[in-house]
């Protein structure tokens, strides 16, 4: 028998038998009429369904509802059933000793935590280099080539001992070799009488000597005496063996 005869004889079979004869099909499997009518719109309650992911027009349209619901179903049981299998084989397989491997090593991931930084130690972007400080030189003009300006301070008990260029000094006056202005009325007090740091110093040898210098040159016109760490040391504690400065007067009385 041809095709053409095989064709024939199975539109006369579905006219025999009307609406059952689709049914029979889905009973049967997928026959070769189904393959045929596959493509051709349903009647089935009048309903048809267009497939959403034709992108023609001229497309005909497929009823895939039921087949689509059938196939999902199939779908979500297969894969509720292979999540089940997969639980269940990681419980039976995974033994008490690798839990515990798993559970000591997150531990001990937790228990590492990051050092502190010191104190002591403040963040690189922090740090800012120190810009030369601004000194008047001889001529009144700004000058930034001196690194660094002559500290008045003064250590505590020692009126005439400052602290310049990293290093404690003794400032005595160069003209008259004094650190001290002697009274015009009265009894010498030995507090008020000092000369006091580097403002004292420059107020002294501008009234009494008529030298007008900056304040950042008082140590290169005066005397100095250096002290060590262990002197500086000594001083600050009182100690019985510390340097000791005589108070000298200034032969001149102008303060």
């Amino acid at each position: 028998m041809s095709a053409k005869e095989q064709r024939r004889a199975l539109r006369a079979k579905r006219d025999l038998l009307g609406p059952n004869y689709k049914k029979q099909s889905l009973k049967r499997g997928r026959s070769t009429t189904k393959k045929l009518n596959a493509a051709r719109p349903s009647t089935n309650d009048g309903r048809t369904i267009i497939d959403p992911r034709s992108h023609f027009e001229d497309d005909p349209p497929v009823n895939t509802g039921r087949r689509r619901a059938r196939s999902a179903s199939r779908l979500r049981e297969i894969c509720e059933k292979a999540d089940g299998l997969d639980k269940r084989r990681k419980i039976e397989e995974v033994s008490e000793e690798t839990l515990a491997e798993i559970d000591a090593a997150r531990a001990k991931k937790f228990r590492k935590a990051p050092r502190a930084r010191k104190i002591n130690r403040p963040s690189i972007f922090l740090a800012r280099p120190r810009a030369p400080d601004r000194v008047l030189s001889d001529n009144g003009v700004p000058d930034c080539d001196v690194p660094r300006r002559l500290e008045e301070k003064d250590m505590e008990g020692y009126p005439t001992v400052v602290y310049h260029e990293d290093m404690w000094m003794e400032l005595r006056c160069s003209a008259c070799d004094g650190n001290a202005i002697k009274p015009m009325t009265g009894m010498p007090n030995e507090e008020a009488d000092w000369v006091k740091g580097v403002a004292g110093f420059h107020r002294h040898l501008h009234n009494a000597h008529g030298s007008d210098i900056h304040k950042s040159q008082v140590a290169s016109a005066c005397k100095v005496r250096e002290f060590t760490a262990e002197e500086v040391r000594k001083m600050r504690v009182r100690a019985a063996d510390a340097p000791k400065i005589d108070q000298k007067w200034c032969l001149e009385s102008k303060r």
